[in-house]
This record gives structure tokens, C-alpha cells and sequence, in this order.
């Protein structure tokens, strides 16, 4: 009986761990999960033998229950590492709503305020996420800040500009996602692209950290970073003085606009599966059932042991 409740703790024990400390490449490991399986069988061998060789109902009772428990908390734990998706940051414009299909997660990503102060949490299922992890039944969410660029863009007189995405997510958003990167001088940075169609102008928009900012000389330090941006024309030709640095919160003259950009902390959202906890709640009460049965036999064998052989 010792061999089988010790590999239904192990099955509990790895799943409470994969949603206690989630999104380890290990969980998706195939030695790994054989391991748990193995575990599993070892277990559920002896819970079928102390059923056979039971002297009472409550020891039979107990098998039964602790066989359970392995059962559905190693099912749970083995399907999540091996069919389970892979762990995916979901990036999106703010106000936007979207079905993650890989994990059937409803997400919805808050608007900026009229203060221009950036949120920091995300719904997910109707449930407000933030740092820490929420567990949602077979996956856990998490927010994760990430930069992006807020642009504003004006003509020389100062009149606002109507800025497009093409390319992006949210074609009228003036915020850029960052999400593709490149190399620069051995400096991996993330870049976005946006239109000024009233100006005919399309621009590159490459992102500068505080710590890469403050490498050139040029640039004012500042706790948020840099925007180089280089302006082409309409069919993508190099314009004259088309190429700018702008700190974070300031705007500049370049390639015939005026380009305001402020670079923000807006949240993104990590999902990671995670084994069922509904499955682990059911295999933790079979676990307490087994227990239960294995105190109560105690106590008969102890109640008939005090009463003696009888006269």
C-alpha cells in the first residue's frame, strides 16, 4: 500500500508543481513524461495487489481510491506534457479582443486611458490577469509589460496627420507592437512600420532600449529608450534628412514630418498549459478518500486489539 500512495503524491506532486511554476521546457520533455507514466504503473501494479490481498473493506476501499488518484492525476499531468501546446506570448493593440485557439482562451486587451498612463492587466475569460499567474483550468496566463512606440505624426505647420498600419494588427492604431527584429552593429532590436497617407510618406520605426540609447553619443539620457526613424516616400524611395533619432517623449523634424513618438510599457499575455486542476482536485479528493479508509481500518484494528480475544 506504501508503493501506491507514494506514486499518487509523485502524480499530485508533479502536477501541482507544473501549475505552481509553470511554462518549464522540462514538463514537455519526453523522458519526463515516461517517468511519470512509469510511476503511474509501478503504483497502480501495487494498488491492484493490496486490493487483491485486503484483510478488511476500508484497506479494499483505500486501494481502490489510491489507484484512482494515480490514474487521473498522472493522465493529467502525461496528457498536458505531450499534447499540450508549446507556450505562446500573445501580443495585441490595445482595446483589442481575440480567441487564442491553441488554448480556446478569450482575451481582451485594455484601451490606453485619456491620462496616457498604460494599464497593466489583461481579461482573460472574463478574469482580470496581471503578474502573477491565473490558473484557468488547463492553462495559466500571465501578463508580461513589453515596450512599445505610441506615434503621433504632423506636417510642418503642425496640423495632426492620420497614421495607418498597413501591415499591422490594427490598421488606425498609432501604437507599434514591435514584434520583428533585426541586427544592428550586433544589437538585436525590435522595429514596426507605419503610413502618413495625407503626406505620402511610409516610415520604419526601429526601437532603441534606455541601455542602447545611452550608447550614443547624440542622445539625451532618458529611462525609456529611443525611436530611430527613417521616412520613405510613397513607392519606398529614400527621402533627404529622412532619418531621425527621437528620445522617448519628444519629437522631431524628418523626412518632411513632424514625428512625436513615446515609447510605453503595454501588456502582452504568456500562455502556458498546465495539467487540468479539476482532474487534480478529483485525484487529490480520492487521495484524501484513501486516507480516510486507511485511518478508519486503523482505528477498528486498534478498537478490536484493546477489547482482547473474546471469553
Amino acid at each position: 500500500m506504501k508503493v501506491a500512495f507514494a506514486a499518487a503524491v509523485l502524480a499530485l506532486a508533479a502536477g501541482m508543481v507544473e501549475i505552481v511554476v509553470p511554462g518549464r521546457a522540462l514538463y514537455h520533455l519526453g523522458w519526463y513524461n515516461v517517468a511519470i507514466a512509469a510511476v503511474a504503473i509501478v503504483g497502480l501494479a501495487a494498488a491492484r495487489r493490496a486490493a487483491r490481498t485486503a484483510a478488511t473493506r476500508a484497506r479494499r476501499v483505500a486501494a481502490v481510491a489510491i489507484a484512482g488518484a494515480t490514474l487521473v492525476g498522472s493522465i493529467a499531468v502525461v496528457a498536458s506534457g505531450l499534447f499540450a501546446p508549446d507556450n505562446h506570448t500573445v501580443v495585441a493593440a490595445p482595446g483589442e479582443t481575440l480567441v487564442e485557439s491553441a488554448f480556446g482562451v478569450h482575451l481582451a486587451f485594455p484601451p490606453l486611458d485619456a491620462g496616457g498612463v498604460p494599464p497593466t492587466t489583461v481579461t482573460a475569460d472574463g478574469r482580470t490577469i496581471a503578474g502573477r499567474g491565473v490558473d484557468l483550468g488547463s492553462v495559466v496566463a500571465r501578463v508580461v509589460l513589453r515596450r512599445v512606440v505610441a506615434v503621433r505624426a504632423f506636417d510642418r505647420r503642425g496640423a495632426a496627420l492620420t497614421v495607418t498600419q498597413p501591415s499591422g494588427s490594427s490598421f488606425l492604431s498609432p501604437i507599434l507592437l514591435m514584434q520583428a527584429h533585426q541586427t544592428i552593429d550586433g544589437l538585436d532590436l525590435p522595429y514596426d512600420a507605419f503610413a502618413v497617407p495625407p503626406a505620402r510618406r511610409s516610415v520604419r520605426a526601429v526601437l532603441f532600449s534606455p541601455a542602447q540609447a545611452a550608447l550614443m553619443r547624440t542622445m539625451t539620457p532618458n529611462n525609456h529608450g529611443a525611436v530611430l526613424l527613417e521616412v520613405n516616400d510613397d513607392r519606398d524611395r529614400p527621402l533627404a534628412h529622412g532619418i531621425a533619432l527621437v528620445p522617448s517623449g519628444e519629437t522631431r523634424a524628418v523626412g518632411g514630418l513632424r514625428v512625436h513618438v513615446t515609447v510605453l510599457r503595454y501588456p502582452a499575455v504568456r500562455l502556458m498549459a498546465a495539467p487540468s486542476a479539476w482532474a487534480l482536485g478529483l485525484a487529490a479528493a480520492l487521495a484524501v478518500l484513501a486516507g480516510a479508509a486507511i485511518a478508519r481500518d486503523a482505528r477498528g484494528t486498534r478498537a478490536a486489539a484493546d477489547k482482547g480475544p473474546a471469553a
